[in-house]
């Protein structure tokens, strides 16, 4: 990749499911298909706009929902589990999943075996930090909350930045984001 990419939110197109709809920020390698199933790793942000809502089934594949908006429950193989906003569960592909809320959330969903690591991170306005996770090859950062600047740019609420080297950011507004390592 060699350079980092900066993904705006609100220039993405969502697609829509019986119970909301699902916008995708980031799909490894690029060029994949979520709906073949040829990816390694896919990030995304769903809203849950139904009372309830079942799943899809995804065989093979390691799934984080963190929580953006509202309060979800899962039951996940009968097990339940409350989510406030930050919060986040962790569950397999194959496993039978419902949730009752209405919510919005960010989703990893990666193939079985592909290692990935999500830290929820806080920073206060003005500080200015470097953000590594040197045991991956690349890292995302979404803005859960707040402001940051990269490389110049101006990131806010579910704008990403996708790099394969450390990424250096200014905090605008105090900020919270999260930091996916693949």
């Amino acid at each position: 990749m060699d350079e980092k990419r900066i993904i705006h939110f609100n220039d993405l197109t969502p697609s829509y499911w019986s119970g909301g709809s699902t916008t995708e920020i980031f799909i490894y390698p690029e060029g994949s298909d979520f709906k073949e199933g040829n990816y390694e790793i896919r990030f995304s942000v769903a809203t849950v706009e139904v009372a309830t809502s079942t799943f899809t089934l995804l065989p093979n594949t390691q799934r984080t929902l963190t929580l953006l908006e509202g309060e979800l429950e899962l039951d996940i193989n009968g097990k339940k589990t409350s989510l406030k906003p930050f919060q986040s569960a962790d569950f397999l592909g194959d496993d039978q999943v419902t949730s009752t809320g209405i919510a919005k959330d960010f989703n990893v969903i990666a193939q079985s075996g592909k290692p990935y690591y999500v830290r929820k991170v806080g920073y206060i306005k003005g500080e200015v930090t470097t953000a590594t996770l040197n045991e991956f090859d690349n890292m995302m950062i979404m803005v859960l909350q707040g402001c940051i600047e990269v490389e110049g740019k101006s990131l806010r609420y579910l704008d990403a930045c996708i790099s394969d080297v450390s990424v250096s950011l200014k905090v605008i507004e105090e900020a919270y984001i999260i930091l996916i390592g693949y």
